[in-house]
């Protein structure tokens, strides 16, 4: 399914054109593309850019209404601020608006119900709209209001995206990509994508560490996935190493604790019938993590990860108060989360090194 400015830019390309946009937030690479669509219905003589820093609503006006050689006018305004919240925070117009009741885009405002004919209007900025405001709530009504943010799941649209540059790749390094994207803007997925497809049609495991490598947040999970399968001898090395990188303690064992809270979670709703992948998004997880989740809830009953979440809040408190040195309450943290596993009489998952 397509992303609402890859719709909005189809429309564009094939002719409807609005008198007015915003394109409002941090994903750059949506903004563009509305952009570069836009600027194909217009002679490049008919462009013309701002800078909403320095310009009134009026000049923005004059240069909508202003004679142009070529039929079609498109003004551009960067950093618009007459869109966006304002720096203390108030609604709307908030003290602009002063006594008298004037706001200083009423300018905009009243243009927008007359438009200059086969002129159109795009309000940029890299903070999401204020849909307070009465330019924002105009907008809506004359024209089109872009929240330009990166998708939730990003997975059907790097799927499209697969497919468009004509990279094949294998369920599991999909699931990798997706995984190491997650929360990525547009902008820098389509780049990474490129970047994989200029090494071929089909990219292996081992090309796509190189690539694309493992970020702290994955390799975190590869931790807590050790640990509550049962791989003691491979937890505590990725733990060190994890440390050797920078990764403080306390950050370490609250991953671990939120991450078994997550299994929980996971393991409720899908038991009672649903997907993974449909409880994702309310649980804050990526799909692929929560599919990963609900693999390990599958082998751990209750009472093992009740024994597990305590293991870890015990370390961290004796870490807090002081009674046990940092890098021995992780270890004594996923030491007995491994106990917790192998005492509840389930098998423990052995890694293709061997380790566990």
């Amino acid at each position: 399914m397509p992303l609402p400015f890859e719709v909005l830019a189809r429309d564009v390309q094939a002719g409807r054109v609005a008198p007015a946009y915003i394109l409002a937030g941090p994903d750059g690479f949506q903004q563009s593309e509305v952009l570069a669509a836009l600027r194909a219905t217009v002679a490049e003589f008919g462009h013309e850019r701002l800078d909403g820093s320095l310009v009134a609503p009026k000049d923005v006006v004059g240069a909508l209404r202003s004679v142009s050689l070529v039929p079609g006018r498109l003004v551009v305004v960067d950093d618009a601020p007459w869109i966006v919240a304002s720096k203390r925070g108030e609604a709307g117009e908030g003290r602009a608006e002063g006594k008298a009741g004037a706001v200083p885009e009423q300018a905009l405002l009243d243009y927008l119900d007359q438009p200059a004919r086969g002129a159109a209007l795009v309000l940029r900025a890299a903070a999401l709209p204020d849909k307070r405001r009465r330019l924002v709530k105009r907008v809506a009504e004359r024209g089109v209001v872009l929240e330009c943010v990166p998708p939730r799941d990003n997975g059907p649209w790097l799927r499209e995206r697969c497919r468009a540059l004509g990279l094949r790749l294998t369920p599991e390094v999909f699931a990798l990509v997706a995984s190491r994207l997650h929360g990525a803007d547009c902008g820098r997925m389509n780049a990474e994508l490129r970047k994989l497809a200029a090494c071929g049609a089909e990219i292996p495991p081992d090309v796509l560490e190189a690539l694309l490598p493992p970020g702290q947040e994955e390799r975190i999970y590869e931790l807590v996935d050790a640990a509550v399968a049962g791989r003691a001898a491979e937890a505590c090395a990725l733990a060190a190493a994890l440390r050797a990188q920078g990764e403080p303690v306390p950050r370490l064992l609250y991953s671990l604790g939120m991450h078994l809270r997550a299994l929980v979670q996971v393991s409720a709703a899908c038991r009672g019938g649903m997907r993974p992948e449909t409880v994702a998004p309310g649980l804050g997880l990526h799909p692929f993590v929560a599919r990963k989740a609900w693999d390990q809830a599958r082998r751990l009953d209750d009472a093992t990860v009740a024994a597990a979440l305590e293991a870890v809040w015990e370390a961290e408190f004796g870490f807090k108060t002081g009674r046990l040195e940092e890098g021995m309450a992780l270890d004594l943290a996923l030491l007995r989360v491994v106990l917790a596993v192998r005492t509840a009489g389930l098998p423990p998952v052995y890694g293709e090194s061997g380790c566990r």
